[in-house]
């Protein structure tokens, strides 16, 4: 197998794990079925804190190396880094505009095409992000596994509490721990979808 193949699937692989992380947040309802709002705030905080430190440290940092390293001055290669965080932004944005969803504080977004619940909002809000977190492991295992490793660690993370804010939810909502758990666990698998079109973006040839 060669490098690039393998790491393809590491990217590919790593986002699964990842993604898993949901699931293991999920589980902890069958620990305590009733967690309240003010937990669930506290534990996406901590989930923000580390995917914005995943961020910097293991994603714009290693960019900025990636691209020094192929002989891009300091200007340019900034201004690079800074124009791929700026489509990134803009495209989180438009799916913020157009998919309906919810957040515990700003309250729904997006264009109300067709009813859903409060908490189903919030579901896909949460689903919503996965995506872009997915493909950012693939895109970091393309610089081999000293790069996809704490990526794929610290979104994995930061998927743990999402996966119990989901989960609780739906709880509360009036589903019961096992279904719950699972429709958390889906939310974590949109990231492996992610994953392989970040693998695949990188991949040589």
């Amino acid at each position: 197998m060669s490098i690039a193949a393998s790491d393809f699937l590491l990217g590919f692989a790593g986002s699964i794990v990842a993604g898993l992380g949901t699931a293991v947040g999920g589980m902890l309802v069958f620990a305590r079925a009733s967690w309240s709002q003010r937990s669930q705030a506290v534990m996406l905080a901590f989930a923000a804190g580390v995917m914005l430190a995943a961020s910097f440290f293991s994603l714009l940092l290693p960019a900025l190396g990636l691209l020094r390293a192929r002989g891009t001055g300091d200007a340019v290669a900034l201004l690079q880094a800074i124009v791929g965080l700026g489509l990134g932004a803009v495209a989180i944005w438009a799916l913020n505009v157009w998919v309906p969803h919810e957040h515990f504080v700003k309250g729904p977004e997006g264009r109300a095409t067709f009813h859903l619940g409060r908490n189903w909002l919030f579901i896909l809000a949460i689903t919503l992000h996965n995506f872009p977190e997915g493909m950012s492991v693939g895109i970091a295992f393309g610089g081999g596994a000293e790069r996809g490793v704490p990526v794929m660690t610290g979104i994995g993370l930061q998927n743990v509490p999402e996966g119990l804010a989901v989960a609780a939810a739906l709880v509360a909502d009036g589903f019961s721990r096992g279904r719950a758990f699972w429709i958390a666990t889906l939310t974590g698998l949109v990231e492996p979808i992610g994953g392989f079109f970040g693998a695949l973006a990188v991949a040589p040839g």
